[in-house]
């Protein structure tokens, strides 16, 4: 039991830190970005991007983005979406989530257990149990670590994950993710005060279509790789009682 509540533990700690950064387009088919084989493009002389439109800078190869400024394109393209789905795994366990932003639902899936988050209703379901509201005082464990898990604010607002990224980004190349091109950007971020390598594949409009990222989960390094399964999609996410 131990072992199996670390693992949960780790995951939605993964996904706090990054599941706001998921891909954009239905059933892919293609791996995620990883960061050590960004697909080179002929180097150009690194220097910070200039704006396309009134708030988002230009991206192209060669350019750093600070990671602030990043994350709030980002942001701005996750919040604008009618709903999303995505497909996340870390330390060998999948997790598919949906997510209707407007709403602040969520609907997320793992091996050991799911969530429904809307507004500020949290249901959580272990895998032999039927589904409760969650808490945090429960005597079996996968409550209390789904519960928890469920009622951090990132969790409960995807975009809130990406919100406080730090450091820079560099854009490495281009490749082209679940038919779309996109740049290859990547870097060491903070995100909750520890760093994690990061590569992100991004559209010209900052939607995000992979990302692959690498921390260090209580003393454990952890490959996150997250995919898109539905993008700009209401999702079907209703109370379980």
């Amino acid at each position: 039991m131990h072992v199996r509540t670390w693992r949960l533990g780790a995951t939605l700690l993964a996904m706090t830190m990054l599941v706001g950064c998921s891909g954009a387009a239905e059933h892919p088919t293609t791996e995620p970005t990883s960061p050590e084989k960004p697909q080179e493009q002929p180097s150009q002389a690194p220097s910070e991007a200039t704006s396309t439109d009134a708030d988002c800078p230009e991206l192209r190869v060669g350019a750093t983005i600070d990671g602030q400024v990043f994350a709030d394109c980002v942001t701005e393209a996750i919040r604008a979406t009618a709903g999303y789905a995505i497909r996340t795994t870390v330390l060998g366990i999948e997790t598919t989530a949906a997510y209707n932003p407007s709403e602040r639902a969520i609907a997320t899936t793992t091996a050991a257990g799911s969530a429904i988050v809307i507004g500020d209703d949290v249901y959580v379901k272990p895998p032999l149990s039927p589904w409760q509201r969650a808490d945090t005082e429960s005597e079996d464990p996968l409550v209390v670590a789904l519960s928890k898990g469920a009622m951090r604010g990132s969790l409960v607002d995807p975009a809130a994950a990406v919100k406080n990224i730090t450091g820079t980004l560099h854009v490495t190349g281009t490749d082209s993710r679940l038919g779309e091109d996109v740049f290859v950007l990547t870097g060491t971020i903070q995100a909750q005060g520890a760093p994690v390598e990061v590569a992100y594949g991004i559209t010209d409009d900052y939607a995000p279509l992979a990302s692959t990222s690498v921390a260090e989960v209580n003393g454990q390094r952890a490959q996150t790789v997250t995919e898109v399964t539905e993008w700009d999609v209401h999702q079907d996410i209703v109370a379980p009682l």
